[in-house]
C-alpha cells in the first residue's frame, strides 16, 4: 500500500472516530484552550478535485463499498465535493464540504445495516503523558423535520474500551465541529481507534465528515511582538522575537521561518532559544516567524508531540523602486505631488509607510491615443418596472488589456453590468495604459402591460356578476384569486358567478413576454331578503287574484322547501314542498279536499331557502275574499 493511500485510509478512520466522538463530546475547540499541533492526518480534508466523485477508490473504509455512481447505499460511501447529484434521495441534503473551496471533498456515508464496527486503525508514534485532539466536522444527511428517519449515533473505543458515546446526531443541516481528548499514559505510543455504528440499518442512518484532526493539545504559546505584524524600514534596527508559553514544562522550543506566506515552514537552524532577533540584512519583503514547543527535545522532534505557537509576520519594506510604465495621450502619471503626462525619465524621494524614504525612479513613456472604441449589448428589463436588464461589453477595439470599467462612477473589471432598471448609465473603459473611451447608454423597457377590471361593483344578492378585464396586450396565462368556485366555469377569462359575500377579486395574467399585471375589484353585496307574501286573495275564478303566490325578486330563493295553510284551529288544509316562487301554477288555489273553503282569515308558514342557502320560516294571515 502506498504511503499516500495509507493517511487517505487513516484520516478517514479518524474522520469516523472523531465524528462519532465528536458528536458524543463537546466541541475540539471547548477541550483544548491553549495551542494544538500540526495535524497529523495531512488529507484529513479528503482533498480537493474539479471531478464531483472521486474517481479512484481510496481504500479507506475496507469494510464498506465505494460507490462511484450516488448515492450511496447501506454500507457504501462516496468520496465527493457536492451532494447536489443526478439521484439523490429525496430526503438527503445537498451541501458541499465543510470549507470555502468549492471543489474541496467529503465523505458521505451511508451506514451499514447491521450494527458494529466501520472503523478500526492503530496510531503510533505517541509520546506518553501528552494530551491529544482528535476532532472533525460532521452532519446528519437528513434534512430537518423529516419523520421516521434514523439518526447516527456512534460510539468511539480506545483499545477496545468505550471511550465516548454520540448519542442521536440531529437532523441540524449545519456541519459540527466534534471532538474528544486523551491523555496517553506512561509507556503508552500507540492506540487503537474504533468506531462503531449503535443506531440500527434502516432508513436514515447518513452522515458526512470532513476536516478530520489529530493533534497535540498543550498550553498557550505566542510571541511576544510589539503587534502580530511588524512593518520595518530596511535601516531599522533588528527586532526580537520572544516566546510566550503559558506554562514552563513546554520549554524546549525549535523557530520556524516562512517566506511564502505561511504556505512552508523551514527550520532555523539552531535557532532553540526562548528569543530569537530577525536580523537587519534581510532583504525587503515578508517573514512570517513561529515556533513549535515541547516538553523534551526528543518530542520536540517528534511531530505528534509538539504544539505550534501563533505566528508574527515581519514586512522590511523596499528602499529603492524603478518603474516602467507607458500611458495614453492625455493621461498623467501621479509621481509624489507631480502629474507627469510625458514621456521621459523621472526621479522623486518619498515617504512610504513606516516613515521609510524611499527613492522611486520612473520610465514613462506616452503614446499616441489609439482612440479605443466601447462597443457594447444592452438587454433592457424583461417587463416595465423590473430591474433586471443588463449592459454587457462585447468589445473594446484598440484597446490593450487588461481593461478597467467604471459604471456610474464605480470601477470594476467585471464587463458585465446586470439587475438594471430603464433609464441612461455611463460606462467608461480604461486599458493599460489609461486610454479611454466613455459611453452614454439608454436602456428602454417595454410598455407597461396593463389590464382593467373595471369599476368596484355594487349588486343585490343573488345578482349574476360577468367579470370582463380588459388588457393593452394578448392575455397569454390568467388566475382569479380567490378561485371563483361558484362559478359555472372558473378558470374562463370572463366568468359569470352569483357572489354571496362582500369578495376582493384579483386578476392576474401574463402576456406573451412572461410580464404579468394585476387588478383588483371590490365587490359589496346587499343581502336584501325581501319577499313579498299577500296578505288576502280571492279564488273565485274570475283570473284576478285567484292564486296565492309567494314573490321574489329573479335570483334570490333557491326554492321554497315547504308552504303550509292552516285553518283558524291548526288543521292544516294546504301543503306544498320544493318550488319556486312567482310560479302561479305552484300557488293555492283557496281548495280543500277538492272543496272550495269558505271566505275568512286563514294562517300560513313558509320555509323560504335563500340562494346563499340561509334558511328562513315566513308566517302571517291571508283572507280568503270572495
Amino acid at each position: 500500500m502506498s504511503n499516500l493511500l495509507f493517511v487517505a485510509r487513516l484520516k478517514y478512520l479518524l474522520i469516523l472516530l472523531l465524528a462519532i466522538a465528536a458528536s458524543c463530546c463537546v466541541e475540539a475547540q471547548e477541550l483544548c484552550t491553549g495551542n494544538l499541533g500540526e495535524n497529523v492526518f495531512l488529507d484529513g480534508d479528503f482533498g480537493t478535485g474539479a471531478d464531483q466523485i472521486l474517481q479512484q477508490d481510496p481504500r479507506i473504509a475496507l469494510d464498506y463499498f465505494y460507490e462511484l455512481n450516488p448515492p450511496p447505499f447501506d454500507g457504501e460511501y462516496t468520496i465527493t465535493n457536492n451532494s447536489d447529484w443526478l439521484f439523490k434521495y429525496g430526503t438527503w441534503l445537498g451541501i458541499g464540504d465543510n470549507s470555502p473551496d468549492p471543489n474541496g471533498y467529503m465523505m458521505v456515508v451511508n451506514a451499514d445495516f447491521t450494527p458494529g464496527i466501520f472503523f478500526e486503525q492503530i496510531v503510533t508514534g505517541l509520546c506518553e503523558n501528552t494530551t491529544y485532539v482528535f476532532s472533525a466536522d460532521i452532519i446528519n444527511m437528513i434534512m430537518r423535520g423529516v419523520p421516521d428517519h434514523l439518526d447516527p449515533d456512534v460510539s468511539f473505543l480506545l483499545d477496545d474500551q468505550e471511550f465516548f458515546t454520540t448519542g442521536l446526531i440531529p437532523k441540524s443541516e449545519q456541519w459540527n465541529t466534534y471532538g474528544f481528548t486523551f491523555t496517553a499514559g506512561t509507556g503508552q505510543t500507540e492506540v487503537k481507534l474504533t468506531l462503531r455504528n449503535n443506531a440500527p440499518g434502516g432508513t436514515g442512518n447518513d452522515l458526512a465528515l470532513d476536516n478530520i484532526s489529530f493533534r497535540a493539545c498543550g498550553p498557550d504559546a505566542s510571541i511576544i511582538a510589539p503587534s502580530s505584524k511588524i512593518t520595518l524600514c530596511p535601516d531599522s534596527a533588528p527586532s526580537t522575537l520572544q516566546t510566550n508559553v503559558s506554562t514552563t514544562d513546554f520549554n524546549f522550543v525549535q523557530w520556524q521561518l516562512s517566506q511564502d506566506e505561511g504556505d512552508s515552514w523551514n527550520d532555523i537552524a539552531g535557532a532553540n532559544d526562548q528569543m530569537y532577533t530577525h536580523a537587519a540584512d534581510f532583504d525587503p519583503g515578508r517573514y512570517a516567524y513561529r515556533f513549535y514547543a515541547a516538553q523534551s527535545a526528543v518530542n520536540l522532534s517528534n511531530t505528534l508531540c509538539r504544539i505550534v505557537s501563533d505566528t508574527t509576520v515581519i514586512e522590511i519594506l523596499p528602499i529603492e523602486f524603478y518603474v516602467i510604465d507607458t500611458i495614453c495621450e492625455g493621461a498623467v502619471f501621479a509621481l509624489g505631488q507631480r502629474d507627469i503626462a510625458t514621456s521621459g525619465n523621472y526621479t522623486a524621494t518619498l515617504m512610504g509607510r513606516r516613515g521609510c524614504d524611499s527613492l522611486v525612479t520612473l520610465d514613462l513613456t506616452v503614446i499616441p491615443d489609439p482612440q479605443i472604441q466601447l462597443l457594447t449589448d444592452v438587454t433592457g428589463p424583461s417587463c416595465f418596472g423590473l430591474a433586471d436588464g443588463v449592459i454587457s461589453v462585447t468589445e473594446v477595439i484598440n484597446g490593450t488589456r487588461p481593461f478597467t470599467y467604471i459604471f456610474e462612477q464605480d470601477t470594476s473589471v467585471s464587463s458585465v453590468f446586470s439587475s438594471l432598471s430603464s433609464g441612461e448609465y455611463e460606462l467608461s473603459v480604461l486599458d493599460r495604459y489609461l486610454c479611454r473611451d466613455d459611453r452614454s447608454i439608454l436602456m428602454e423597457s417595454s410598455a407597461e402591460f396593463v389590464i382593467d377590471l373595471g369599476a368596484d361593483l355594487e349588486v343585490l344578492l343573488g345578482e349574476t356578476v360577468t367579470l370582463v378585464p380588459t388588457a393593452s396586450e394578448e392575455i397569454i396565462s390568467f388566475s382569479w384569486d380567490p378561485i371563483l368556485a361558484d362559478s359555472a366555469c372558473p378558470n374562463c377569462l370572463e366568468p359569470s358567478f352569483i357572489p354571496f359575500d362582500d369578495a376582493l377579486i384579483r386578476f392576474t395574467a401574463t402576456n406573451a413576454e412572461g410580464c404579468t399585471a394585476t387588478d383588483a375589484l371590490q365587490i359589496r353585496v346587499d343581502k336584501d331578503y325581501s319577499i313579498y307574501i299577500p296578505n288576502s286573495f280571492s279564488p273565485n275564478e274570475d283570473g284576478t287574484n285567484d292564486t296565492f303566490i309567494l314573490y321574489a325578486r329573479s335570483g334570490l330563493v333557491d326554492e321554497i322547501e315547504e308552504l303550509l295553510i292552516m285553518d283558524r284551529w291548526g288543521n292544516i288544509i294546504y301543503e306544498h314542498q320544493l318550488f319556486q316562487p312567482n310560479d302561479a301554477a305552484a300557488g293555492w288555489d283557496g281548495s280543500y279536499q277538492g272543496q272550495r273553503i269558505a271566505d275568512g282569515s286563514y294562517v300560513y308558514s313558509a320555509r323560504v331557502r335563500y340562494i346563499d342557502q340561509r334558511v328562513e320560516t315566513l308566517s302571517g294571515s291571508i283572507d280568503v275574499i270572495y
